[in-house]
């Protein structure tokens, strides 16, 4: 039967099968999901350094997942990939120099998040931008806030406090 230890620091050592544990090791009852983690307080915790891999994941997954803008009374998903961003400055700029043409109703000019085009207002247009890139930049406030509290207390919720996406 395999046993698990770490070293006097919570460091982990490994999973020993009849083969004798190092000098000083300390049985424990599982190995880690993770090798990185630290068995303290009778629990394995992820390190600093995987704790902030992770919150920098999560901020990128929710950053290019999407929102939700209403259009015209409905709400319609909006990309928020970075490649959809870098496409959407120049719609921006056309349309804050007032260099936008406002589509007729038959004709469908911007495209949105579920693939599909529908007329859209120079407001309009600003308002998209400026949800898109608000949606972006609390995404990065959260990730800094969660990096400074790791670094504060060394962990953090990973999943809470994120502004909603088209995803849900």
């Amino acid at each position: 039967m395999t046993k698990y230890y770490i070293d006097s620091s919570g460091k982990y050592l490994g999973g020993f099968d009849g083969a004798p544990p190092p000098a000083g090791a300390v049985e424990v009852p599982t190995a880690p999901s993770d090798a990185s983690h630290k068995w303290t307080n009778g629990a394995w915790v992820p390190s600093v350094s995987s704790l902030k891999a992770r919150v920098s994941a999560k901020r990128y997954a929710v950053e290019i997942a999407g929102i939700n803008f209403t259009y015209r009374t409905v709400p319609t998903p909006v990309s928020t990939s970075r490649e959809t961003r870098a496409s959407m400055i120049g719609v921006y700029t056309k349309a804050n120099e007032g260099r936008w043409v406002e589509a007729p109703a038959t004709e469908n000019p911007f495209k949105f998040g579920d693939d599909k085009f529908r007329p859209a207002t120079t407001q309009e247009v600003l308002d998209i931008y400026r949800a898109v890139e608000t949606h972006v930049d609390v995404c990065y406030a959260i990730e800094a806030k969660k990096l400074a509290e790791i670094d504060a207390t060394g962990t953090t919720n990973i999943d809470t406090g994120w502004p909603a996406t088209a995803n849900g």
